[in-house]
């Protein structure tokens, strides 16, 4: 074992986390960024926009796009090879030249040519005109017949020559000069308005008429120095060995400071800039392009053995411990961001979930084991105890009371249980507090009566007093992965998949998603000294401002900003670890530690830099089926096929914090959307004006930045207002003649109208008085006729009673000896009682034609055993049963006496055609209908005659050739029709007839 312990001790001392302090990289032609890879020149203009000189134009960087402008973009450029930049950033005029000695003018984001307006003070020698000394790099070495100019600010500038040094004010006007004898190869530069020159060792002079005074430089490596200068942003660089220093004037002196200290010439840099304002070092190359370079905010730290348990590295539950350490639940011990030692809980431990009582014991679980490491063992004795399953979470509450979760799942269901350990007991042991219907996923104790239950189906407050729990409503549903107290009994919420919560006085608040929905599963939030939040997720970590979280709760901000950090600003992988316990430590205010899933990341909050956003939007050019346009007064063609508008804002953080959105209003119309790449892209507008506007937030506690643009897409001729308006009045015009046309066409229309009705209004009343004749005359006849038919049958009908009578008196008084003649006398009788009541009936019928024909309710049965009685003698007669199987009480409301005549004739019929057979009356009952059948065993008829029958009785036949055949048909239709009932008629030759009557 202590063979062990000095090889750890060992292993500690000589161990160095070592990681790059820089993210670097680079562009080039080769990655597509540049046309070309020689960077000569580099600056920063007033809008924040990084220019650079190439050998094949000038490129505008803005942190994620480059635009390049040469002889293709730049009106009348004759050559791309551009030298070193010039004049003023902050009267946003910067100069350059070319290989052709042509000018060039930076200005409003854009280059356009120009021609100098300053004629050069003399020519040298071999007419070398001291202009083409500018086109040199920033490194200022002496040279026999080869002069250079350097110019500090903007009124001074100092002509180096062979044995002279001139000093010239603004536009070249002589203020001084001096002799001053050069060997080849001095490097001179300068700085605040001074002229120094390079020494050996440490030293450095500045030079003046009266000769030169020696300095030092401090907090410098050893020699040899290299000083690059970029005189229009007054920066001058000092390169020692591996470090890049920039150089600043204090009091009388020059002072250094470090910039980067992995500084390589061999990548032949001979430009350099720094943006102080952004912290962002841009390291001009001859042959490999642009190199960016920022540093690191991020430290990583991790155990350099695996006696840790640490599973190479991955670490999840921590806790503070001790005064300046850290222990994780694997053991490992870290004190001022490195690893100082070890406590054996790690091979117990799952590395999940870590505490600290009161006694300064160390809790910590191994799956459904928990484990409690005594302090006064050095952490070697511990206690174990088995729950019921998973342990889930482990807090203590103020009084020292250890709080302990499991979860067990039955039929796909997760349940949980809540134990209690208090370390004053007599025996120390969990003990089961209570069980509640959902998995537990975190426990925080912000007193000793409340413990706050997050679950993966909401949260829950359980009073530890009288073991009463209240389930807060609004987040059902919502998996929480920790919770945060805060101020005034508020609580912050990281959930998984929906993002971050607070919730206050009774209120959930559920806070908007970042860009990609990063945030959406958030593992554990820490606040710092300053007001922010720190969120860390699978996908690296969020910084949000909390006055920015309660404005958006109390509605004063529709939107807040996420400031997101990835493994480019120091950390080794974006994947931070959740589900654990502390999942966070911010040590003594100062520094805070998230576990990872590749060590444990460290930062100082206060120290870690917010590049926010607050640079202006820029919708300065657009391209029109692929040709460039000025977005300045725009007008587009209709016939156009995609219009793209290049949206541009300077910005050299992450570009993940920058979100521009856009909007278009106009005839068609567009809500805010993210922009994706740098323009907006548009096809297929219809014709009209149209407004775009572009917006971003300026960062933590900002407000949005607007931009927006109005354009055009011109419209046909057709399409204008004024052609809409014409087309309109003459439509008005061309309406009004149809309509003056059309009344006159209608008012001859109407004339020749009037006299063809009064024409046929004359006809008309001759019609209608021969009419009225006829009707008279008709009317006359078919009252004639009438009572002649009442004649007849009248006087018909006391001839045929008599007969009948006298029938029926003979036949009762027959001797025996003429009983021969009996049948015959009877069958006399019963004929003539026959026709007698036909003609009675159709003396009744001529009657009821000229009356209403009125309904009333009538016994059918009552109706058809009067029939039955007429017919019963006749049908016996011929050994015919006539059979009533009609239902009683049934009631009929109809014209009893039509009802009777079609009933007469059908059963007369029936008893004619049936011999030794049956006739049989029957009903069937229906909704709201009574149908009534007769059907016989008679000799039955032809289909021919039955469908000539029904045509008849339906009034569909042109003749009534069967009228005279026996059964009335004329007469039954009619008052079928009268009583509005319908009947239909079935028969089979050789086997009988059957009527069917739907009575309604």
């Amino acid at each position: 074992m202590k063979l062990l312990n000095l090889i750890v001790l060992l292993l500690i001392s000589t161990y160095c986390f070592s990681q790059q302090s820089y993210h670097t990289q680079w562009y080039s032609a080769d990655s597509n960024h540049l046309p070309q890879n020689s960077v000569k020149s580099i600056i920063k203009d007033k809008y924040g926009f990084i220019w650079l000189s190439t050998e094949s134009g000038l490129i505008r960087f803005d942190g994620s796009n480059f635009k390049v402008f040469n002889s293709a973009t730049i009106p009348n450029s004759n050559s791309d090879r551009m030298y070193l930049f010039g004049g003023s950033v902050e009267k946003d005029s910067i100069t350059i030249r070319n290989g052709l000695l042509q000018f060039f003018v930076i200005q409003n984001r854009t280059v356009q040519i120009d021609t100098p307006h300053i004629v050069p003070p003399f020519k040298p020698k071999k007419d070398l005109y001291i202009w083409e000394l500018e086109f040199r790099k920033g490194l200022h070495y002496t040279k026999e017949n080869k002069l250079f100019n350097l110019t500090p600010k903007n009124d001074l500038t100092y002509i180096i020559g062979n044995d002279s040094i001139r000093e010239y004010k603004k536009n070249y006007v002589l203020k001084n000069k001096f002799f001053f004898p050069l060997p080849n190869g001095l490097q001179f530069f300068s700085a605040g308005g001074k002229l120094y020159l390079m020494g050996e060792d440490n030293t450095y002079y500045h030079v003046t008429e009266n000769g030169k005074e020696a300095f030092t430089f401090s907090n410098t490596a050893p020699v040899p120095y290299t000083v690059f200068t970029n005189e229009p942003c007054k920066q001058v660089f000092l390169a020692s060995g591996k470090n890049l220093y920039i150089v600043r004037q204090k009091d009388n002196g020059l002072t250094t400071e470090l910039l980067y200290n992995d500084f390589d010439l061999k990548n032949n840099i001979n430009s350099i800039y720094y943006d102080q304002e952004n912290n962002v070092l841009y390291l001009g190359s001859s042959n490999k392009g642009l190199l960016v370079i920022k540093k690191h905010d991020f430290m990583t730290i991790g155990s350099p053995i695996k006696m840790d348990n640490g599973v190479d590295g991955v670490y999840y539950g921590l806790i503070a411990f001790d005064k300046n350490k850290i222990l994780t639940a694997t053991g490992s011990i870290f004190e001022n961001e490195k690893y100082s030692g070890y406590i054996p809980i790690g091979e117990y431990s799952d590395k999940y979930i870590i505490a600290i009582d009161n006694k300064e014991d160390v809790w910590t679980k191994g799956y459904i084991h928990l484990y409690r490491f005594k302090k006064e063992s050095g952490y070697k004795e511990y206690n174990k105890w088995t729950l019921d399953n998973y342990i889930t979470a482990i807090n203590k509450s103020p009084d020292g009371r250890i709080w302990v979760s499991t979860v067990h799942i039955i039929n796909s269901q997760e349940y949980g249980s809540i134990y209690v350990v208090n370390p004053k007991d007599k025996e120390v042991k969990p003990k089961l507090y209570r069980k509640i219907n959902s998995g537990i996923s975190a426990l925080l104790s912000t007193n000793n009566d409340e413990l706050w239950v997050g679950s993966r189906d909401g949260l829950l407050k359980l009073n530890t007093r009288s073991n009463t729990i209240k389930t807060i409503s609004g987040l059902e549903g919502t998996h929480i992965r920790s919770i945060r107290a805060g101020e005034d009994n508020e609580l912050w919420l990281a959930t998984y998949n929906k993002g971050l919560f607070l919730y206050k006085d009774g209120k959930i608040t559920s806070f908007p998603a970042d860009r990609d929905k990063h945030i959406l599963s958030s593992h554990c939030i820490v606040e710092d000294k300053n007001g922010f939040f720190w969120i860390t997720t699978n996908r690296g970590l969020f910084r949000v401002k909390k006055q920015d979280l309660y404005d958006y709760a109390a509605g004063k901000k529709e939107s807040v900003y996420y400031y997101y950090y990835d493994k480019d600003s120091g950390f080794t992988t974006n994947e931070f670890n959740g589900g654990c316990y502390p999942c966070s430590v911010f040590l003594n205010d100062k520094t805070i530690f998230f576990p990872s899933m590749d060590g444990i990341v460290y930062f100082n909050p206060d120290e870690v830099e917010m590049k926010q956003p607050k640079s202006d939007l820029f919708i300065d050019e657009a391209e029109v089926d692929n040709r460039l346009v000025s977005t300045t007064n725009l007008e587009i063609d209709r016939n156009f096929d995609r219009v793209k508008f290049f949206i541009s804002s300077p910005f050299y953080g992450n570009t993940y914090n920058q979100n521009i959105e856009t909007q278009l209003s106009g005839p068609v119309s567009q809500n805010w959307a993210g922009l994706t790449g740098n323009y907006v892209d548009l096809s297929t507008l219809p014709p009209g004006d149209y407004n775009l506007k572009a917006r971003k937030l300026a960062g933590s506690g900002s407000n949005y930045i607007y931009k927006e643009i109005n354009f055009r897409v011109i419209p046909a001729f057709w399409q204008t207002i004024w052609f809409k308006v014409l087309v309109i009045v003459v439509c008005c015009i061309i309406l009004i003649l149809m309509y003056k046309m059309r009344m006159r066409y209608i008012n001859y229309q109407n004339e020749m109208l009037e006299q063809q009705v009064a024409i046929r209004t004359k006809q008309l009343g001759n019609t209608i008085k021969t009419l009225r004749k006829t009707k008279i005359n008709l009317s006359k006849q078919n009252e004639n006729h009438k009572k002649l038919i009442k004649n007849i049958t009248h006087d018909i009908k006391s001839p045929l009673k008599f007969i009948a009578i006298t029938g029926r008196y003979v036949y009762n008084n027959l001797n025996e000896g003429d009983a021969m003649y009996k049948e015959d006398i009877e069958s006399i009788h019963t004929s003539s009682s026959q026709l007698y009541y036909f003609v009675d009936s159709f003396l009744e019928y001529t009657k009821q034609a000229d009356n209403d024909l009125k309904n009333s309710p009538s016994f059918l049965k009552e109706i058809v055993n009067e029939k039955i009685a007429f017919f019963k003698n006749i049908a016996n007669s011929k050994n015919t049963q006539i059979i009533d199987n009609t239902e009683p009480n049934t009631i009929v409301v109809i014209n009893r006496h039509l009802l009777s005549i079609v009933l007469h004739n059908l059963l007369d019929n029936a008893v004619k055609n049936t011999y030794n057979g049956n006739i049989t009356l029957s009903t069937t009952l229906k909704e709201r209908e009574v149908i009534l059948t007769i059907k016989d065993t008679g000799k039955g008829m032809s289909k021919e005659q039955v469908t000539e029958y029904n045509d008849i009785i339906n009034q569909k036949a042109g003749n009534l050739e069967y009228f005279n055949n026996g059964m009335g048909l004329q007469i039954i239709a009619e008052l079928l029709v009268i009583m509005d009932v319908v009947m239909t008629v079935h028969s089979v030759e050789g086997i009988g007839t059957q009527a069917t009557l739907n009575l309604k």
